[in-house]
């Protein structure tokens, strides 16, 4: 259950982080005994601690917790804990799972959890500086982070004022993206122009996954990169 609630939340933080993270879980074979030649590879990263309050409702949806006909005579007695602390503590602990698959994406970024692709935009690099009324060029790569063959996709590309992406931004082009199998990666360069009606300042080109939203994928806060740029005049 540990392991399931740990790959739950890392994949949650994977999609919410703006760097979009890799991480590496790894199983059965860890332990913290000096004597385990895992400890000697120097491989590990950094460990968290993370706690959790539960409404009361929550543990009683999910566990049944019943008092025993009599105390464990063998056992010596303690001072009484409330049954809402005793039950929350031991929904923490032993249905972590449950609770972190059930946190709620933004509702913006809701992707169906079902579909067995996910595309993710996974490198943009843009000049630091742009002229209006100028063209340049973006190198982008695009993975197929889902378990099956994704069809052919579409790849936006926007200006905007800040690092998330909307409705408002200035359309600056697009590109397709061939089928990627599992694991699979498409990058190449495109050839994008400064519209002459944008004022002077500091912007920022997004480059976003499946722009016409036509594929159902997994997830959709890893659809987006953002550089941050400066557009400049024309002189």
């Amino acid at each position: 259950m540990t392991g399931k609630a740990t790959l739950a939340a890392c994949e949650w933080i994977r999609d919410a982080h703006p760097g979009h993270p890799r991480f590496l879980l790894s199983g059965g074979i860890d332990t913290d005994k000096k004597h385990s030649a895992v400890n000697s590879l120097r491989t590990r990263s950094r460990r968290v601690i993370a706690e959790v309050v539960l409404p009361d409702a929550l543990p009683r949806r999910w566990v049944m917790l019943r008092r025993a006909a009599r105390p464990c005579p063998a056992a010596p007695r303690r001072p009484s804990m409330p049954l809402q602390h005793l039950r929350t503590g031991l929904v923490s602990a032993v249905f972590a799972a449950i609770l972190v698959t059930a946190l709620p994406a933004p509702a913006a970024a809701q992707g169906s959890q079902d579909s067995p692709v996910d595309l993710v935009q996974v490198g943009l690099v843009v000049p630091a500086k742009l002229t209006v009324g100028k063209r340049f060029t973006i190198s982008d790569e695009v993975e197929n982070a889902g378990r099956e063959t994704v069809i052919d996709s579409v790849t936006g590309f926007f200006l905007s004022t800040d690092a998330v992406a909307q409705q408002t931004d200035v359309r600056l082009g697009a590109r397709r993206v061939p089928a990627l199998m599992p694991a699979g990666r498409h990058s190449r360069e495109s050839r994008l122009k400064i519209p002459e009606n944008v004022t002077p300042g500091t912007y920022y080109v997004i480059a976003f996954a499946n722009a016409n939203n036509a594929i159902e994928e997994r997830y959709k806060t890893n659809n987006t990169r953002a550089v941050k740029v400066e557009v400049v005049p024309e002189k």
